[in-house]
């Protein structure tokens, strides 16, 4: 008797020292589960990554172009058409400010020839080649690519004799009075008078596309109202896509204040009971805007935005 008892003992331990085929489908269950969610993670990790690279290149770009815009001559008085804020400076799209307070003409800033030994005298603005090339990011050198591998790689000019870049970055000038100047708008500047750099910087810019407008916002509010609800604000762009954080708005004042560009920190659609969509809930970086009500406008593929304070140069740049 007892020798059975530990026959069936050894038995039934025989029985349940392997794996059974439950167990296995449970472990591969898990392990499916596993590696599903790292292969759902890679997009996202690339993403995040490509978001990376934009926001630091653009910073850095940003920092260049307020250099050179000071550096080249901008603040003179001889390189402004018209005096009077705001004023942009944007040759790489002509029109992008149509029917906003920056239409041009008169309010545009000119590259004298001269550059920063400018005279006077308002002459010719730089070739428009010239100016693409200034605005442009240089990061990203366009090259020669050799038939074979016993040549080498060169760099490739332009026609002008300019090297080319893929220019995937670049960046628009604004100058506008501080928001607590009490200067009356109209006014023009003077030498000494403070402005305010704002450089807008772009990825992949569609030169064609203008601004577009947003409606009216009132500040402190932070609901953004569409003019057109359910309507694409691009056609065959998804508004979710264009109005999102980090959206670069624009905001012309209505009354009293001062024609300002803002990113956004927060940016929730809004729907109404047809699901079409009628705004979002927004906030900009750096806290509401100064002012009460605003015209609102979306810069389509701006990034970045950098401000700094400026002063109005004189007879020379060491002199205000």
């Amino acid at each position: 008797m007892k020798n059975d008892t530990v026959s069936q003992m050894t038995s039934n331990h025989h029985r349940r020292a392997g794996i059974t085929l439950m167990e296995v489908l449970i472990a591969v269950g898990i392990l499916a589960i596993g590696l599903s969610s790292v292969v759902a993670l890679l997009p996202a990790g690339h993403s995040m990554a490509q978001r990376s690279f934009t926001t630091d290149q653009a910073s850095i770009i940003g920092a260049n172009a307020a250099a050179d815009f000071v550096t080249l001559g901008f603040l003179r008085p001889e390189c402004i058409t018209s005096a009077v804020p705001p004023l942009v400076y944007d040759p790489f799209a002509v029109g992008t400010w149509k029917n906003t307070p920056f239409q041009a003409p008169p309010r545009l800033l000119q590259l004298k020839n001269d550059g920063l030994f400018a005279t006077s005298a308002l002459g010719n603005p730089r070739p428009s080649p010239l100016n693409a090339y200034l605005i442009r990011g240089r990061d990203d050198v366009v090259y020669n690519v050799p038939e074979n591998s016993n040549q080498d790689v060169t760099n490739r000019f332009s026609a002008e004799g300019v090297r080319e870049y893929q220019g995937k970055f670049t960046w628009t000038a604004l100058l506008t009075r501080p928001a607590t100047s009490g200067i009356p708008a109209g006014t023009a500047f003077l030498p000494g008078d403070d402005a305010i750099l704002t450089i807008v910087v772009f990825h992949q810019r569609d030169p064609n596309q203008g601004l577009v407008s947003l409606g009216t916002y009132t500040a402190g509010a932070g609901e953004l109202t569409l003019p057109n609800p359910g309507a694409p604000l691009i056609p065959g762009r998804q508004n979710r896509d264009l109005l999102r954080t980090g959206a670069v708005i624009a905001l012309e004042p209505q009354a009293a204040g001062s024609y300002t560009v803002r990113r956004l920190s927060l940016a929730s659609p809004t729907t109404d009971q047809a699901g079409r969509e009628t705004g979002a809930f927004i906030e900009f970086e750096g806290g509401s805007p100064f002012g009460t009500t605003f015209t609102a406008y979306l810069i389509p593929d701006a990034v970045a935005v950098l401000e700094r304070q400026v002063t109005i140069e004189g007879p020379n740049g060491y002199v205000p």
